[in-house]
């Protein structure tokens, strides 16, 4: 089954984000297709929780301090994420990495994540510079091996990765299929290259991220290697998050 998720970062207000999880719950209700994953805003996530509560929509973060507890002003933690019923985080999105989180900590959270019983999923992408420079298969493979160093094969089957080209996020400039299911199947090598499984069956889930809409979803899922989609902007916008749903 292939995965959605909606990061709605820091564009809605709390009660714009209650809003639109009634209206994402409502025009999901019979889709069986896809695993549908809501990443609000921390304000909203409690009272987005409930409002997805029985339905088959998952619960999603976008971050977290791999401490579970203790004196980090600012950060939200493992067993505040954990109560509130959060499934998946993303770890290592590019917006954050472009406030100086480092390949270490990406992979601090995304082992504390693991640990914690829920599923990191890891972001990854070059910029536009390194695209230019035919060196962004080498970039992203540093990047999967940082991010996955030291996890176990048994854990590794739980992680979720996202390529994110981060030239095509939000400036609706998106790679194109074949690009991204290209490099989708050479993410695929590096983890096989790095776990000792034979990854026949795509035991790590890849989705596609950046500047993806209902025009092109359907494209990007119909490629070889994508697993899924994590859409922005898009996402946060009722009639097109539906859409894309549809199209999918």
């Amino acid at each position: 089954m292939k995965l959605i998720v909606a990061n709605w970062k820091m564009y809605l207000t709390l009660r714009e984000s209650i809003a639109l999880a009634n209206k994402v719950t409502r025009y999901t209700l019979h889709v069986t297709r896809y695993t549908i994953v809501l990443c609000p805003s921390f304000v909203a996530m409690e009272e987005v929780a409930k409002v997805i509560k029985g339905t088959q929509i998952k619960l999603g973060a976008q971050d977290v301090e791999p401490e579970k507890r203790g004196a980090y002003t600012g950060e939200v933690g493992l067993d505040d994420l954990r109560e509130l019923g959060v499934e998946y985080v993303l770890v290592g999105h590019s917006e954050r990495r472009r406030m100086g989180e480092t390949d270490k900590l990406v992979n601090q959270k995304l082992k504390a994540v693991l640990k914690s019983g829920m599923r990191p999923i890891l972001c990854v992408g070059e910029s536009w510079k390194i695209r230019r420079s035919g060196k962004a298969r080498g970039y992203v493979a540093d990047q999967l091996r940082a991010g996955l160093k030291s996890v176990t094969q048994k854990d590794l089957k739980r992680v979720v990765v996202a390529y994110e080209p981060i030239w095509a996020i939000g400036t609706g400039r998106p790679d194109t299929p074949k690009d991204a299911s290209e490099m989708h199947m050479w993410i695929q090598k590096i983890i096989r290259d790095i776990s000792i499984f034979a990854n026949k069956n795509r035991d790590v889930p890849i989705l596609y991220g950046g500047s993806v809409n209902a025009k092109n979803a359907g494209t990007f899922l119909r490629a070889p290697g994508v697993d899924g989609l994590l859409i922005g902007r898009a996402s946060t916008q009722a009639t097109e998050f539906a859409h894309i749903i549809r199209s999918a």
